[in-house]
């Protein structure tokens, strides 16, 4: 009897790479607010936190919208031109052009959050070095990586990076007053980012300035306004909730619950990502070549590990705040708690969105589901506004149950395509 070797596709080879890379990636950025975030939680304080964790929130809304829905469309039109250079070239030079557009209203409407919002406005030093920072981070080319499945230059950068900027944290931050030097370690790592990701960009896929016209600029602008859409689910169940915690709940001791809730929240979901992200463009090459996938079995074999995974999550809620706050922070678990079957939802979610119906050209079914969720959440945060005041328990019940929705439409969808 002889033993045959399997034999892997080089498909498979550079997806397995590729979902490895992004996988310490997201270790790493797992990692490492986890080094910080407890050392922060105490000695800034639930003060000193609640501005952290409020603008942060803010700037992720910034970047998300500076994104625009640039990175998947970037890497659609790169793949299928046939990965040339020629094209990432001129991909690259319009978006960092769109992106600078685009950073002109939303810096004046950071202005604007400052002279109305008082956690804003007393710290607008905070906010500006915030807004610098994700300027900077916005700008990577990191598309590029993506489209060439080469997501280890973007792991390497992340690593140094952060890594300098984590030493650098319990080096020079020891009090609430030390507050400023959190988001000015932020630019500088975006700043170290910025260098090391153009560089590479030019050596290892020959990427250069290319002049383009004012109408190329608002052609990409108009095309990935339809990918920006289908992703702004993430900006208003996020950051939108808490913007609006900001506004109608004034407690600052409430707010840094919920900063602490969602960076775990964000930890466990950010482990989907790389998946993710892997998968979109192996999937968009498959899709070019008149390929098929389906993605029933991945979802029926982990179904099993989620819902393990989110019982867990529900009785450990305790000790994950206390670990992450300390003693101050433990009135917040029961936040986690009634989050918890967002790590089951959320995986449908991102599973089911560009790396599935995005990947066979389903955009508009995708972006109805996106539309369907958004609007789903947004009269949740209507009726907290008129009927309640922002109570922190309703809150985190609206924001699971949104994710919920998204999910279930986003499953309907796939099925109607034949993907699962």
């Amino acid at each position: 009897m002889s033993l045959r070797k399997t034999k892997v596709a080089p498909e498979n080879k550079t997806l397995l790479r590729s979902t490895v890379s992004m996988y310490l990636l997201q270790a790493a950025k797992y990692i490492f607010p986890f080094i910080t975030l407890p050392y922060l939680a105490r000695v800034l304080g639930t003060d000193g936190y609640a501005v952290r964790s409020y603008v942060l929130s803010i700037m992720t809304f910034v970047q998300m919208a500076a994104e625009f829905g640039f990175m998947n469309y970037a890497i659609a039109v790169i793949v299928k031109d046939g990965l040339c250079p020629e094209t990432a070239s001129r991909v690259s030079s319009r978006i960092m052009a769109a992106r600078l557009v685009l950073y002109v209203p939303l810096a004046l409407v950071v202005f604007a959050m400052n002279a109305t919002v008082p956690l804003m406005g007393e710290n607008a030093d905070y906010v500006w070095l915030s807004f610098a920072g994700v300027f900077f981070n916005s700008l990577l080319p990191d598309f590029v990586f993506r489209a060439y499945e080469r997501m280890g230059i973007i792991t390497v950068r992340y690593v140094v990076s952060k890594g300098v900027a984590v030493v650098l944290t319990f080096l020079l931050i020891h009090s609430v007053d030390d507050l400023l030097l959190v988001p000015a370690l932020d630019l500088l790592t975006s700043l170290i980012a910025f260098v090391w990701s153009w560089a590479a960009a030019v050596r290892e896929f020959g990427v250069r300035p290319v002049a383009f016209t004012v109408k190329e600029v608002w052609r990409d602008l108009t095309q990935a306004a339809v990918y920006f859409v289908s992703g702004v689910s993430t900006i208003v169940f996020s950051s939108l909730t808490t913007f609006l915690l900001g506004v109608f709940n004034h407690n600052p001791t409430e707010i840094a619950y919920w900063g602490i809730a969602m960076t775990v929240m964000n930890g466990f979901n950010s482990l989907y990502s790389p998946l993710s992200q892997s998968l979109y463009p192996n999937y968009l090459k498959r899709a070019k070549g008149n390929g098929s996938f389906s993605l029933r079995r991945l979802y029926l074999l982990c179904l099993p590990v989620l819902l393990v995974g989110t019982v867990a999550f529900f009785f450990l809620s305790k000790p994950m705040m206390w670990l992450l706050g300390g003693d101050d922070y433990l009135g917040g678990s029961y936040v986690l708690a009634i989050l918890s079957p967002i790590v089951l939802f959320s995986f449908y979610v991102q599973l089911s969105g560009w790396p599935s119906l995005g990947a066979v050209g389903r955009v508009k079914e995708l972006t109805a589901t996106t539309v369907w969720g958004t609007l789903f959440h947004l009269l949740e945060l209507v009726l907290l506004a008129v009927f309640t005041h922002y109570e922190l328990w309703l809150v985190a019940v609206a924001r699971m149950l949104s994710e919920g929705v998204t999910a279930v439409l986003r499953l309907i969808a796939c099925r109607k395509a034949g993907i699962i």
